[in-house]
C-alpha cells in the first residue's frame, strides 16, 4: 500500500526551494514540471524512487504518495529525508 504524507506551512518559495534542490541535488524530475500536481522521479543507485504530490498553495500544504521505491530503501530512510530537506528550505526563507 501507497504511503502518505501531508506537510503544512509550504509557501510558494519553500515549494521552489524544494523543487530546486530535488532537481539540483538529486536529478529529480517533476512531471508535469510547472504543475502544482504529479509525479516527481529520483534516479538511485539501487532503483527509482516516485513520488506523487499535491501542492495546494491556498492551504499551504504539500501532499506526497510513496508510489515506487527500490526493495532495499526503506520508506522512513525516503521520509527523513524530505523533512530535513523542508526544514532546510523553510530556513533559508
Amino acid at each position: 500500500m501507497a504511503e502518505t504524507k501531508t506537510f503544512t506551512g509550504i509557501t510558494p518559495d519553500v515549494w521552489e526551494r524544494l523543487k530546486a534542490y530535488g532537481r539540483d541535488a538529486h536529478g529529480t524530475q517533476f512531471e508535469p514540471e510547472d504543475a502544482p500536481s504529479g509525479v516527481a522521479t529520483t534516479r538511485t543507485p539501487v532503483g527509482e524512487i516516485a513520488i506523487r504530490y499535491d501542492y495546494d498553495e491556498a492551504a499551504s500544504r504539500l501532499c506526497y504518495t510513496l508510489e515506487r521505491k527500490p526493495f532495499f530503501v526503506m520508506g522512513w530512510q525516503i521520509w527523513g529525508g524530505i523533512e530535513a530537506t523542508l526544514d532546510r528550505c523553510r530556513s533559508c526563507g
